[in-house]
């Protein structure tokens, strides 16, 4: 028998998100669907009507399908520390959402090329330096304000992410309950990651669901 072939592919990461991950506080992440639908059935396949014609055409998660496997690319730098037992330094990469510094051999070409201390958006992180690898659990497609209480949850918003938005979102309530004022702060944190109005637009979005392994 023949075995199923596994699928890795990288997934962007902002700082937030990264820890929230490596903390086991979030489990979930959604992306935007493009080109967006016209069609989803119950099995969450999703369709989109081609130009002029009358046929559907299906589609599926550019992520990969449950079982699949996911490397996160975040935000980095090439860097230099020095090290006295070796009387000189040591090369390696600095993750920016929380300071590790993984040690990893360069060679002298490599360090002048990679311009040691420059910060590097997390588009430009090669396989090689991600520290986190992903199990695809579970995807389903569905309308961003279709989200549930607990998928907020899993989306990493829980008490410390709230109160910051108690912190800086005037615009709660006090009498507000919890629920509505976790759905809230995750509205105003849709449109921060993808641009004022896309909550209300409410595109359809891979609701994708994942777990950390070695």
């Amino acid at each position: 028998m023949t075995e199923p072939i596994i699928k890795s592919s990288p997934i962007l990461m902002s700082g937030p998100m990264v820890l929230a991950t490596r903390e086991g506080r979030k489990t979930m992440t959604r992306r935007i669907i493009n080109p967006q639908p016209s069609y989803v059935d119950k099995d969450g396949r999703w369709y989109r009507m081609p130009s002029g014609g009358y046929s559907l055409n299906c589609y599926t998660c550019p992520y990969g399908k449950p079982g699949d496997r996911l490397w996160v690319r975040e935000a980095f730098r090439y860097s230099l520390r020095g090290d006295e037992s070796l009387k000189g330094y040591i090369t390696g990469i600095d993750y920016r959402s929380d300071g590790l510094f993984k040690r990893i051999q360069f060679d002298e070409w490599q360090i002048n090329n990679y311009d040691a201390f420059k910060v590097r958006p997390s588009i430009h992180m090669p396989r090689w330096a991600s520290r986190i690898n992903l199990e695809i659990t579970d995807i389903k497609v569905e309308r961003v304000q279709d989200i549930s209480f607990n998928d907020i949850l899993s989306e990493g918003v829980n008490e410390r992410l709230n109160k910051i938005g108690r912190d800086n979102l005037k615009k709660i309530r006090p009498e507000w309950p919890l629920e509505t004022e976790v759905r809230y702060v995750w509205a105003c944190l849709w449109d921060t990651i993808n641009g004022s109005g896309a909550w209300k637009r409410n595109d359809y979005v891979w609701a994708i669901s994942y777990e950390e392994i070695d």
